[in-house]
C-alpha cells in the first residue's frame, strides 16, 4: 500500500500530489500498489477525488481512498511518513484497512497550525478589524490552529504547547515566529506545500504539532467486495457499506471512496 498527500511535495515514502490533474497518476510507482490511500487538505478534497478517478480509470485493479481533513499538507505528510514507518510492527499494521485506522488516530491528536506575521488577506478564519488595523501598522505574529474553530490568536499568547506533541516547521522559521514559540523549538523538514490554500497569506508559515496513533489498531472484518479490512463505518477504500458521506468538521477526517470497479 502507499501513501500519498495532495498539496505536498512528499517526504521519504510519502508521495506528494500537486494540483495537476494526472499529478497522482504520474507519482505512481512502477511496481502499483493493490491499495492506495490519499489524504488532502479540506480545500483540495475535489481536485485528491478527481485525480484518483484518473488513476482507477487507468489502473481499475488498484483500490484508491481519499481522506480529506481540517489539517494543511504538512501536518498530512508527516502522519502519512510516520504511519508507514509503523508497517509490519508489533503495534502497527500489515493490512491496508489498518493504516487507515492509524492516520485517522494521528490526525485526530495532531495539531495543525499557521503563523502569520499580519493577517491583512486572511480569508480562513476571518480576522477582526482590530487585528487587521493592526495589521496596517506592524507585524506582531498571530497563530491559528487548522480546525479549531477560533480566530488568530496574537503573539506568544496564541501558542500552548501540548506534551504529546513533537513540533515541526517546513523550512527555517523567521526569527520572531521562534520568539514567540518561547522553549518551543520546530524540527526543520525538507518539504514544500502549495501556496494557495485560503487558510495562508503571502508570509505564513505552517507548524504541525505531531501526535502518532495512541493504541494498535482495532481488529476488522473483510470488506465483502475488496477482501480488505473496514470499519463498521464502511470500507475506504471501495465504499462498501459506506454511510452517507456526510462533511463534518472534526480534524479526524471523512471517508471519501473511489471504488474501481
Amino acid at each position: 500500500m502507499e501513501i500519498a498527500v495532495a498539496g505536498s511535495s512528499g517526504l521519504g515514502a510519502v508521495i506528494g500530489v500537486s494540483t495537476e490533474p494526472t499529478a497522482l497518476l504520474a507519482a505512481l510507482p512502477a511496481a502499483r500498489p493493490r491499495h492506495l490511500l490519499v489524504l488532502a487538505p479540506r480545500h483540495l478534497e475535489r481536485s485528491a477525488r478527481e485525480q484518483a478517478h484518473v488513476v482507477v480509470a487507468a489502473h481499475p485493479e488498484i483500490r484508491v481512498g481519499v481522506l480529506p481533513f481540517d489539517h494543511h499538507a504538512l501536518t498530512l505528510t508527516l502522519i502519512g511518513a510516520a504511519v508507514l514507518e509503523l508497517r509490519d510492527t508489533p503495534s502497527g499494521w500489515s493490512e491496508a484497512g489498518e493504516s487507515v485506522q492509524l492516520v485517522q488516530q494521528s490526525a485526530a491528536r495532531s495539531r495543525s497550525i499557521v503563523w502569520h506575521p499580519r493577517v491583512l488577506g486572511l480569508h480562513r478564519p476571518v480576522p477582526s478589524v482590530a487585528q487587521s488595523a493592526a495589521s496596517l501598522f506592524r507585524a506582531g505574529g498571530y497563530f491559528v490552529e487548522l480546525g479549531a474553530g477560533t480566530g488568530p490568536t496574537r503573539g506568544a499568547r496564541g501558542f500552548a504547547p501540548d506534551g504529546e506533541e513533537r513540533l515541526y516547521v517546513a523550512g527555517e522559521a523567521p526569527a520572531r515566529l521562534l520568539s514567540q514559540l518561547g522553549e518551543s523549538v520546530p524540527e526543520v523538514v525538507a518539504l514544500t506545500t502549495e501556496g494557495n490554500a485560503p487558510y495562508l497569506t503571502r508570509r505564513s508559515v505552517e507548524l504541525c504539532g505531531l501526535a502518532g496513533p495512541s493504541w494498535a489498531p482495532l481488529a476488522q472484518r473483510p470488506c465483502e467486495v475488496c477482501a480488505t479490512g473496514r470499519p463498521p463505518t464502511g470500507c475506504v477504500f471501495c465504499g462498501t457499506g459506506m454511510a452517507s458521506a456526510t462533511r463534518t468538521d472534526s480534524r479526524a477526517g471523512t471517508p471519501a471512496t473511489v471504488p474501481s470497479s
